[in-house]
């Protein structure tokens, strides 16, 4: 069983009934959140609930992320989930497939809570990434976490398809921008260098956290855009998301980041960032 909540209502997931019109599934009108939870811990969950907030008031949807908090305790309380993630999804309501709704919805939240192997990502932390450079084709408000992630699971897909193992996107610039599900960062020159945020890059919270472990280590940090150039010439790469946490990027298109191996600098945020933040 999957420990589910929708509305309030406790339920299975697999056997939940969602409404058709709900705007999530016609418009993709709803914001999301993903929670690692380690050690029966939900990891910095303070972060998300306040990334949530900003979400939802960019979407002016009005919901009280306390109720949703609470809610989260109690799955991962009822579910005994020890090494997995909290799923959060708010829409702005079910009603008439119009754009502009007609008359005030009542925004419908859903959250469940699943087990997941503790560390399904140990492979490519060892070996490091293969990541397929992709055009940027997503919409142009990727600072607001929606549910609107066409661009990315089709990214993703052709990333496979080709035989790597994630994806990276460039814009029409040849600048990087992110990952399908992570930030994207390299290093040059003992400098750790990532995108500024933008309209074009979400304020991940694993990349706060990736930022102050360099501060902490006194690592300087570079907050500038850099190109598909500069990546490949990069001395180490690496990406970091909610549940891949730190990875190291190895190779690039077909061409391998320095020696093909893990940089050391990146070994050590990857470490720190575990004795950090898993509980």
């Amino acid at each position: 069983m999957i420990h589910a909540s929708w509305n309030g209502e406790k339920s299975d997931l697999e056997t939940l009934m969602i409404p058709a019109l709900d705007r999530a599934y016609l418009f993709g009108d709803a914001v999301y959140e993903v929670i690692k939870v380690c050690n029966h811990q939900a990891v910095v969950l303070d972060k998300h609930m306040q990334r949530l907030r900003n979400s939802l008031a960019a979407l002016k949807i009005s919901y009280d992320t306390e109720i949703v908090r609470k809610i989260c305790l109690e799955l991962m309380s009822e579910s005994q989930v020890e090494h997995g993630m909290i799923y959060i999804q708010i829409s702005r309501g079910s009603g008439d497939r119009v754009h502009v709704p007609v008359k005030p919805l009542s925004p419908n939240c859903l959250i469940f809570c699943k087990e997941t192997p503790s560390d399904p990502y140990l492979e490519l932390r060892k070996g490091g990434v293969k990541a397929y450079l992709h055009p940027e084709q997503r919409w142009r408000r990727c600072d607001i976490k929606t549910v609107n992630l066409l661009g990315n699971v089709l990214a993703m897909m052709e990333a496979k398809n080709a035989g790597f193992d994630e994806a990276i996107f460039v814009d029409e610039n040849e600048l990087i921008t992110e990952a399908p599900h992570s930030s994207v960062f390299m290093v040059k020159d003992g400098k750790v260098f990532a995108a500024p945020l933008s309209a074009q890059i979400l304020p991940s919270i694993t990349r706060e956290l990736v930022l102050g472990l360099c501060n902490k280590l006194s690592l300087p940090i570079c907050l500038e855009h850099f190109s598909k150039t500069k990546l490949l010439a990069s001395d180490e790469a690496f990406l970091a998301g909610t549940l891949s946490e730190v990875l190291p990027v190895t190779m690039v298109g077909g061409d391998l980041i320095a020696s093909g191996k893990p940089g050391p600098l990146t070994l050590t945020l990857q470490q720190q960032f575990r004795l950090n933040y898993r509980n």
